[in-house]
């Protein structure tokens, strides 16, 4: 079963100076999923933690009342396979959010603010097979945005 990280106040990672200060020892087992859903403040997206997601294969940070992303937080998470950003109020996403998620087949975007998707938002998500944006503020979208994804 792969391991699940928690972090429990959004101090943990808002205080965090240093990237040796987030290291956690998993005893040589790789690390394949984070969870820290419900548990943080916007902070998350500022932490030299945040994009220290190299061989994770989960992300989940829904519940989090994120209003915004870095376009480079998912840069190192080539084999993130399952991403949850539901539940935030993230009102637009980065065009190059994804560029580095090639391996991504799972992602859920409901219940957000969204108003709209860049054209180019799932290029590099040749293989994104499931996608929820209901909950959303979506009146419109790209004819193109999903012309990369033929698992759709």
């Amino acid at each position: 079963m792969p391991e699940i990280i928690r972090y429990t106040t959004p101090q943990a990672l808002a205080d965090t100076t240093s990237h040796d200060e987030c290291t956690i020892d998993l005893a040589g087992r790789a690390l394949t999923n984070q969870t820290v859903a419900g548990n943080l403040s916007a902070a998350v997206a500022q932490s030299p933690c945040a994009g220290n997601w190299s061989g994770v294969e989960a992300i989940d940070l829904s519940s989090n009342w994120l209003s915004g992303l870095p376009e480079d937080l998912f840069s190192a998470t080539t084999g993130l396979i399952s991403l949850n950003l539901r539940s935030n109020q993230l009102t637009s996403l980065a065009e190059d959010l994804f560029s580095a998620t090639t391996a991504l087949s799972t992602l859920y975007l409901w219940s957000n603010q969204l108003t709209s998707l860049a054209e180019d938002l799932f290029s590099a998500t040749t293989g994104l097979s499931y996608l929820d944006l209901k909950s959303n503020q979506l009146t419109s979208l790209a004819e193109d945005l999903f012309s990369a994804t033929t698992a759709l």
